[in-house]
């Protein structure tokens, strides 16, 4: 009783047919039987089996087309770095990897790629325009030094006085110690190990005591350094060369600007700190204002007073280290340089 197979034969040629039976028993000796042909299931089941097999050979095919899409378009994308990375070993610095709009994770790579050989670039052109000016700008203090070697030589065996003269080769010699010493730090800086040392610095306390080691200078020299400080700005990075980039702004305007009344200020807005050093002077041209942060460089009027030329680009130094935005502009009458700096959230 209940659910059985069995096979029927219609004609004798026929194969046999396979057959579904269920029977129940009635009672009394009766008993209800009730049977079908398995064709009907056979044939869908038969008519499934193709269409997975055709379902899963069209997938194949597919995924095996659209790997290959993927593979190749991969192995593209690896050959053009390979092929802008040989060309700038080669040489060739301003080559750069073509960044597609598709905004994926190859672009991604490839934009990341293309900074890093635009700090190469950069650092290369600042070697290379380095050594140039190093030759240049020590050719005229080591040949006056030479001058007064001579000359306290033959001071020497005259028997004349040669204090003076040697005390002004010592101050010669000082002056390009320092520009030395001023390079090394700008290299060191550019390298990024010094990024290993930062700490959450309180901006505001750092500000306001450098204005306190100005302000007496400003009062001797009979002007005077306005300072408003925000409280409380919060910023990662190395004190002392926060201290030195803000000395150095400062000291460049008691300097150069020809005017003696400086405002510093720094504020917060929007999670960015910023600070403005402005003084009253006489500004600088506009042509050499995208050009003051390369080492060396020194305008016309700037020439005439000691130095060495590399203060400021101390300052772009120490800025790019820590990412802070720094911009000059001529503020009719003197100059404004701003400086932004990426605040930590205060929470």
């Amino acid at each position: 009783m209940g659910w059985s197979e069995g096979k029927i034969v219609r004609k004798k040629s026929d194969s046999p047919e396979l057959l579904l039976l269920y029977s129940k028993s009635l009672g009394k000796g009766y008993i209800l039987g009730v049977a079908g042909s398995m064709r009907p299931i056979l044939r869908v089941g038969n008519i499934m089996l193709e269409s997975l097999l055709g379902t899963f050979l069209i997938v194949f095919l597919f995924g095996g087309a659209v790997g290959y899409f993927l593979s190749k378009n991969a192995v593209n994308q690896f050959r053009l770095i390979t092929i802008t990375a040989k060309k700038i070993g080669q040489g060739s610095l301003g080559e750069r990897i073509p960044v597609s709009q598709a905004n994926d994770e190859n672009d991604e790579l490839k934009i990341t790629l293309n900074q890093m050989f635009d700090r190469i670039e950069r650092l290369m052109g600042n070697v290379k325009n380095v050594s140039t000016s190093i030759a240049h700008d020590l050719r005229t203090p080591l040949s006056r030094v030479r001058q007064k070697l001579e000359a306290i030589s033959v001071a020497s065996s005259n028997g004349q006085e040669v204090t003076p003269l040697v005390e002004s080769s010592i101050n010669d010699v000082d002056g390009i110690l320092n520009t030395f010493s001023a390079i090394l730090n700008i290299a060191e800086i550019n390298a990024g190990y010094i990024r290993a040392d930062f700490k959450s610095l309180d901006l505001s306390q750092i500000f306001e005591q450098v204005c306190d080691l100005y302000t007496p200078v400003f009062i001797e020299k009979g002007g005077q350094l306005d300072c408003k400080i925000e409280s409380g700005v919060i910023f990662e990075g190395n004190k002392n060369l926060i201290q030195q980039l803000l000395s150095n702004l400062i000291e460049n305007a008691l300097t150069h600007s020809g005017d003696l009344n400086v405002i510093v200020e720094l504020r917060s807005v929007n999670n960015i700190g910023i600070a403005t050093i402005r003084d009253f002077g006489r500004g600088i041209p506009t042509e050499y204002l995208a050009k003051v942060f390369k080492p060396f460089f020194r305008g016309d009027e700037a020439r005439e007073i000691r130095g060495s030329g590399l203060g400021l680009s101390l300052v772009a130094a120490i800025s790019d280290l820590h990412n802070i935005s720094i911009t000059l502009e001529n503020a009719d009458p003197g100059l404004m340089i701003t400086l932004e700096f990426p605040l930590q959230n205060k929470g």
